[in-house]
């Protein structure tokens, strides 16, 4: 079995479902529900919303911000 790796494009909006990875779904990083949110909460990953909308987007350049190795 081969794993695909999604890119993160930096101008685009993903769902925190894409973000983090399950035993049944690889999302974009190799990360844990409970980390991601974690993130969340901390401020580290700003977060998005659309038009009062439930669902919470990430920007991707804030993803490839909070990864970028210095």
């Amino acid at each position: 079995m081969e794993t695909q790796t999604k890119a993160i494009e930096a101008s685009a909006l993903y769902r925190i479902g894409e973000i983090y990875s399950t035993p049944r779904q690889h999302g974009r990083l190799k990360l844990c529900k409970t980390t991601v949110y974690d993130l969340v909460k901390s401020g580290a990953l700003p977060t998005v919303k659309i038009g009062g909308g439930r669902a919470t987007f990430v920007r991707g350049a804030d993803l490839l911000k909070l990864f970028e190795v210095a």
